[in-house]
């Protein structure tokens, strides 16, 4: 067993003892097959708690060291405002006279390397108070008292922890978001100036109260780095002052700790925030256990564990982007706290978000977002179209034969609708209310086109579907489904292709058994009817693919895959992009 090795597993092992009451202590020591571990974990467990048994509680122990009134450097203390795992936080006032200042004192929990502590305090002070932003707690002051026992000296908040706040305020998703990305904010300005927290949790972002009622402010920015016994003059070392339920897989394994960790723990935030619950469960789980759940276990989408009157505004987008801050793998995560906060407000804007899967569908109504004014034109002339001018133009080609007026209508419909887009003559309108209204005259407009309509109703699905706009999407993709059933036949391509865009809604609502239909049904349609080594049909193995990626089936995505590199390696060039898009996939 290496050094690191045997750290981590007596860090591990304090934490269950910790948090377990006198008579399960030492069933919870037998858990661990080391010896040597075990007499480590209880020395460690004896010098954190100097005073008192381990069972006696620690406000007890606290105020028998420093009673109300006790001077602790220039600070005297005035009231307890909490307690943690790192101490004892104060409302504490300047005793010496040079001004009036309310602060709030936390009085650190001795440890073996009191002396090294104060070292890294003096060195590290003036880094952390130079955080100078609104949503950061600023520290002002820090030392050893008299006592040996290192404190720090911050700005006194009055708040309440973000969950809690968002709970008892009745904040809708909206309101959840946004508070979230104001924290992203914070975290970024941090890690800018290379501080990382290490430890965000809800009871280390709270929502003010009075003076900054609604704004969010961070408590013990960079304060896990002073903790860490083997930090010296370096950022990014791990240590073990860490919430188990927020920590990062790198950080639960002893390795390097960098802004991505901090990424993680934003996005166990968010996911607290939006479903009401963490994205794992850790209270019954041993520290072997609860390691091997951060380490290897993909939580569920979010939207659904999440409250009934929230999971629907999470489900797609949302879910998308708590999934991805909270990859296993740090390069996988956000690059930065900011990237998180930028997805998190197109969000809000009714944008598409950076973190949704590449799919085809999605990738098809990339239009939307690259021919903006373009975009915004044709909608104007689709409204004229399918709102009354289009009776006029209808009209003005009555000397036409039937089949080549329902044609040109189609592919006018077609072309402008793909070319929806939310900028309109340098101003942002919403796209969606323009669609809503032309879907909702559709029926009336062309009854008796039903081929225009099922046209129409796929490209308004699609384009739904960039905005994020699931539940409009699948209507849309149902009804053009309905009706390709009853003009072309169930076992028709078109009939085929809706079945395809209709699974990849189902499958971005985490309906996953009714997409695996789906995609099932129109697979087949394109076998029977284009054979495999077409390459529609590797567009729907590549759907599938991503399927089984999303319900954790990786041999059969992996499958699925290789399938259709062997399927576009037959009918593509050399140098087709496809190609790389699918290794990318298989990879």
């Amino acid at each position: 067993m290496t050094a690191a090795d045997r750290h981590a597993r007596v860090s591990a092992l304090v934490y269950d003892l910790a948090e377990a009451g006198p008579a399960e202590r030492e069933a919870v020591l037998s858990t661990e097959p080391d010896e040597g571990v075990r007499e480590a974990a209880r020395r460690l467990l004896a010098t954190l708690e100097p005073d008192g048994p381990l069972d006696r509680p620690v406000s007890e122990r606290e105020t028998a060291l420093t009673p109300l009134g006790t001077t602790v450097g220039p600070w005297r203390l005035v009231d307890v405002v909490g307690e943690g795992g790192m101490g004892v936080v104060y409302r504490a006032q300047r005793a010496d006279g040079a001004y009036d200042r309310e602060v709030a004192l936390k009085r650190l929990r001795p440890g073996p390397d009191t002396a090294g502590l104060a070292a890294r305090l003096r060195s590290e002070q003036q880094i952390l108070a130079r955080l100078e932003h609104p949503g950061i707690a600023r520290l002002y002051d820090g030392g050893v008292d008299e006592q040996g026992v290192p404190y720090l000296v911050m700005e006194l908040v009055d708040g309440q922890p973000i969950t809690a706040h968002a709970d008892a305020a009745r904040l809708g998703v909206r309101e959840r978001v946004a508070l979230a990305a104001d924290v992203c904010d914070a975290v970024a300005y941090a890690h800018q100036r290379l501080v990382v927290h290490r430890d965000l949790k809800p009871s280390n972002v709270l929502v003010g109260r009075t003076t900054e009622a609604g704004r969010v402010k961070l408590l013990d920015f960079g304060i896990a780095k002073l903790l860490d016994t083997e930090a010296g003059d370096q950022l990014t070392r791990t240590h073990v002052a860490v919430t188990p339920a927020y920590a990062a897989p790198e950080q639960v394994l002893g390795r390097e700790v960098t802004t991505a960790t901090d990424v993680y723990a934003l996005g166990v935030l968010l996911y607290e925030l939006l479903a009401g619950q963490r994205p794992y469960d850790l209270s019954d789980s041993t520290a072997a256990q609860a390691e091997r759940i951060i380490v290897e276990t993909v939580p569920p989408p979010p939207s659904s564990v999440a409250p009934a009157d929230r999971a629907r505004a999470v489900r797609g987008d949302l879910d998308t982007v708590v999934l991805k801050a909270l990859a296993k793998e740090p390069e996988r995560r956000y690059p930065t706290a900011q990237a998180l906060a930028d997805d998190l407000r197109r969000h809000l804007a009714g944008l598409a978000v950076e973190a949704r899967p590449a799919t085809a569908a999605y990738r098809l109504g990339r239009f939307v977002r690259r021919h903006r004014v373009l975009a915004g034109a044709t909608v104007a002339v689709l409204l004229a179209v399918v709102g009354g001018a289009g009776a006029a133009l209808w009209q003005a080609r009555e000397a036409r034969a039937e089949a080549a007026k329902a044609e040109a209508v189609q592919e006018f419909l077609v072309g402008m609708l793909a070319a929806a887009n939310p900028e309109i003559d340098g101003r942002d309108v919403r796209v969606a209310d323009l669609l809503d209204q032309a879907a909702a005259d559709l029926d009336s407009s062309f009854a008796d086109q039903p081929e225009v309509q099922i046209a129409a109703r796929e490209q308004l699905g699609l384009t739904y579907y960039e905005l994020g706009l699931l539940d409009e999407a699948r209507g849309q993709h149902q009804a053009g489904l309905r009706l390709a059933e009853q003009i072309h036949g169930p076992g028709s391509l078109n009939t085929a292709l809706l079945q395809r865009y209709l699974g990849d809604v189902s499958r971005e609502l985490a309906d996953y058994e009714t997409a695996d239909s789906l995609y099932a049904l129109s697979l087949a349609t394109h076998r029977r009817l284009l054979g495999e080594r077409d390459r529609l049909t590797a567009e729907i193995l590549a759907e599938i693919g991503t399927l089984r990626y999303y319900t954790g089936d990786y041999e059969g995505s992996a499958e699925a895959h290789e399938r259709v590199l062997a399927i576009e390696e037959a009918v593509l060039s050399p140098d087709d992009p496809e190609l790389v898009l699918t290794i990318g996939n298989l990879a």
